[in-house]
């Protein structure tokens, strides 16, 4: 509230963008602004809501997208009470997003062993030996260590 005026401040949507910028797609790593994720954001009387498109309904990780979003907005100055509306890409938008990911991705040969893709395979005769453990386990330093990472377990 403004002592000069006895109403409240308006808050600054453009602060409001600024601290956005500062959320990052877990998973992906990339701000969620730059992924094009969030939709609407309106402010009225201390109170923003924020729209945040993800790309799956039953995304793994869209608690923690909310928290980060509410955490970040709620230190703007004047906001009081935050929302966040979680919604669905379109078919198309998903699409899109998938486009703005492959830029500056490296390309993926059709041939297995052609331009640096590898193929382990983690074999055995006998069950319960921690194939499994074993897969999960190289997939996860391999992708610490930088390296583009897909798993089948059949």
């Amino acid at each position: 509230m403004s002592l000069l005026t006895g109403r409240r401040a308006e808050i600054d949507l453009e602060r409001v963008r600024a601290a956005l910028g500062a959320v990052h797609d877990p998973e992906i790593g990339k701000p969620l602004a730059e992924l094009n994720m969030f939709g609407a954001i309106t402010a009225r009387r201390g109170r923003v809501v924020v729209e945040v498109r993800l790309t799956t309904e039953s995304c793994p990780l869209a608690e923690e997208i909310r928290h980060a979003v509410t955490t970040v907005v709620s230190a703007v100055e004047d906001v009081r009470d935050v929302e966040v509306v979680l919604t669905t890409m379109a078919p198309r938008e998903r699409a899109e997003f998938a486009d703005r990911l492959k830029v500056g991705a490296p390309p993926l040969n059709a041939a297995l062993g052609i331009g640096g893709t590898r193929v382990y395979a983690i074999a055995s005769g006998k069950g319960g030996v921690g194939k499994s453990t074993v897969t999960a386990n190289l997939a996860v330093a391999l992708a610490a260590a930088g390296h583009r990472v897909g798993v089948l377990d059949a």
